[in-house]
């Protein structure tokens, strides 16, 4: 997750901007249709609990691997983001 910042036009045309949050999430193409599933929970979520009118959601095919190291890595990233 990292920070942004952006614009956006409303429904009577006026513009307004403003900070928000990323969220990468990467998974395996085979796993892809549960994980549709999840986003779209917090998507719904969002939407809800901050009254958002829309969320926007990217999807796209990469090509990534990670070492054993680089997982590790990434675990422990993961977990000290939770706690704070």
């Amino acid at each position: 997750m990292f920070s942004n910042s952006g614009w956006w036009r409303r429904p009577d045309g006026s513009r307004s901007g403003g900070a928000g949050k990323t969220l990468v999430c990467l998974v395996r193409a085979s796993e892809a249709g549960s994980h549709r599933v999840a986003v779209q929970a917090v998507i719904d979520e969002i939407k809800k609990r901050y009254r958002y009118r829309s969320v926007l959601w990217e999807e796209d095919w990469v090509c990534a691997a990670f070492s054993i190291e680089h997982r590790k890595r990434l675990a422990c990233s993961v977990k000290d983001t939770r706690r704070g």
